[in-house]
């Protein structure tokens, strides 16, 4: 796994990785909610990350210290702010979370702000499911495979050996289909690595949607619970406390930078080989 990560200043920086070569800007120095982070990425040159970025920035970023204790990890081993979102919503088979990607657009650092300003007052963010921004994320959570049933308890713990990267539910989180199963598996040996046993999953419950948002509401069937998903950070002691946390309030911040695929890996009869390509 450690020849895979290469850290080349490009974009400023880019690693090639498991799932091919990302690239990303210099993470910001202080926490900020995610309708301040959306747009400071993009003011960067490159829009906020997502969740497997995170998790590939955070990996090979690491890998690059211990072959030379000089490389900064750039707050990578902090809480870390991402452009993935859970959207809880009811179906005819029960509950079910989508992993989705809010469009570089003002609507959706709007959307975001109304988190902000619900969530502080301890309100909830629920949008009804023909939103333009809501059905487009939707809409490309199911064609990435990136929905998978809520959970009946919380978190969901999982052994690194065995059950991490395999998981429906990471698998979704992570990016859906092989991509989403690569970056678990990036991510499993990066917890492997810290000494960690299991990797986690924080979610609602099916409890605690059924409380937020009961059958007996009338907005049940045709509305959404939107939550902000968020990377857990490494602690200056050295205390492991990384795990996925899918329904964080907007109103929490945490560390951002730029993101972005900048080449795909692809097969090439036994061999892979990079295709650039835009994310």
């Amino acid at each position: 796994m450690e020849k895979m990560f290469t850290v080349e200043k490009r974009f400023p920086y880019s690693a090639k990785t498991p799932v091919g070569e990302y690239g990303w800007t210099c993470g910001s120095t202080e926490n900020m909610p995610l309708f301040k982070a959306l747009p400071w990425a993009v003011s960067q040159g490159i829009p906020l990350h997502e969740l497997d970025g995170a998790i590939l920035i955070r990996a090979g970023l690491h890998e690059a210290q211990k072959r030379d204790p000089s490389v900064s990890l750039d707050g990578s081993n902090l809480y870390q702010i991402v452009n993935t979102l859970s959207v809880a919503r009811r179906s005819k088979n029960g509950w079910t979370i989508s992993y989705c990607k809010l469009p570089n657009s003002e609507e959706s650092v709007n959307l975001a702000e109304e988190g902000y300003n619900l969530n502080r007052n301890d309100k909830q963010l629920i949008l009804p499911l023909e939103n333009a921004v809501v059905r487009e994320m939707i809409d490309e959570a199911q064609a990435r495979g990136r929905v998978a049933p809520a959970l009946d308890s919380s978190p969901l713990k999982l052994d690194l050996q065995s059950d991490y990267e395999c998981n429906p539910h990471m698998i979704a989180a992570f990016g859906g289909k092989k991509h989403g199963k690569n970056v678990a598996a990036v991510n499993a040996t990066y917890l492997k690595d810290r000494n960690c046993d299991y990797g986690y999953l924080w979610q609602l419950t099916i409890a605690d949607l059924d409380k937020i948002l009961p059958k007996d509401d009338s907005r049940a069937e045709t509305h959404a619970l939107i939550r902000r998903v968020g990377l857990g950070g490494v602690s200056c002691s050295g205390i492991i406390s990384v795990g996925v946390v899918a329904g964080n309030y907007f109103s929490d911040g945490g560390r951002a930078r730029g993101g972005t695929v900048v080449a795909r890996e692809i097969s090439s009869g036994n061999k892979g080989r990079l295709v650039r390509s835009a994310k």
